[in-house]
């Protein structure tokens, strides 16, 4: 599994680099067939990352870590049915 790089807060420049990325590893996970993960679809909006997940506008808080966590567990649950491991 990859996941995307996450935005800082209201950071115009570096979330066009972001985005960058992020396009590349969407595109690299489909070709090898790999799980991708885009936590910004949960923690950001259009501006960045929301400033209720952040205590600095760049790293996580704990609320953060909570959804992200519940995403991890999420894909994992997926992968390992689709290995015929339901659990």
């Amino acid at each position: 599994m990859v996941q995307s790089t996450l935005y800082q807060e209201n950071n115009a420049f570096s979330k066009s680099m972001v985005d960058s990325l992020n396009t590349f590893l969407i595109d690299y996970c489909k070709n090898n067939k790999i799980e991708f993960l885009d936590i910004n679809s949960r923690l950001s909006s259009n501006h960045g990352l929301k400033k209720e997940f952040s205590r600095d506008g760049t790293h996580l808080n704990e609320s953060a870590y909570i959804i992200w966590a519940e995403e991890i567990k999420s894909v994992l649950k997926t992968i390992e049915k689709s290995q015929g491991n339901p659990k």
